[in-house]
């Protein structure tokens, strides 16, 4: 058995991971490229996190993602077969708790098969909570998708050392 370590794949694997998530979830060829400077981007209407506990490396984590209501658009009515002008809100926020569920699974960390994680369910993030996980837990890397003027990201943010989320 691999010994986990909680530690983020290489940046070209997650990227890579990232995009072909995204063309399951939204049926869009989009390319994911990491973020050179970590600095976290600006709160968006639809900003969601998944909670992921790496029980053997005693790490904690918050694997978040950032989108636009357009994007969000995109990927539920690719998911349920409707046109944008049909959703709610709700199928809205179910698309963005999936998209939290997919991009948030153990590819995104150096983990052998027998590693012990627990993923939690993914959760609306309001902007003060936003700002408090940003401020008090380490951003180890953020990606980003641009199409023209939205972008998605995705962000990886060290929860084990934080007390305040």
């Amino acid at each position: 058995m691999i010994n986990p370590t909680g530690d983020l794949l290489g940046s070209q694997g997650i990227s890579a991971t990232l995009a072909k998530s995204w063309k399951f979830l939204s049926g869009q060829d989009r390319e994911f490229k990491a973020l050179d400077s970590i600095t976290p981007p600006d709160y968006q209407e639809h900003t969601y996190f998944l909670p992921v506990e790496v029980e053997d490396a005693g790490k904690r984590y918050a694997v978040s993602v950032l989108l636009h209501r357009s994007d969000a658009t995109v990927v539920a009515s690719f998911m349920f077969g409707m046109e944008p002008s049909e959703l709610s809100e709700a199928d809205l926020q179910d698309a963005c708790g999936e998209i939290c569920n997919v991009i948030s699974s153990r590819n995104l960390l150096k983990l052998s098969d027998e590693a012990r994680i627990t993923l939690g369910m993914p959760k609306y993030l309001q902007k003060q909570t936003y700002l408090d996980t940003m401020t008090h837990g380490h951003l180890e890397a953020a990606y980003q998708s641009t199409s023209g003027e939205r972008s998605v990201y995705v962000l990886v943010c060290d929860l084990t050392a934080s007390t305040h989320v």
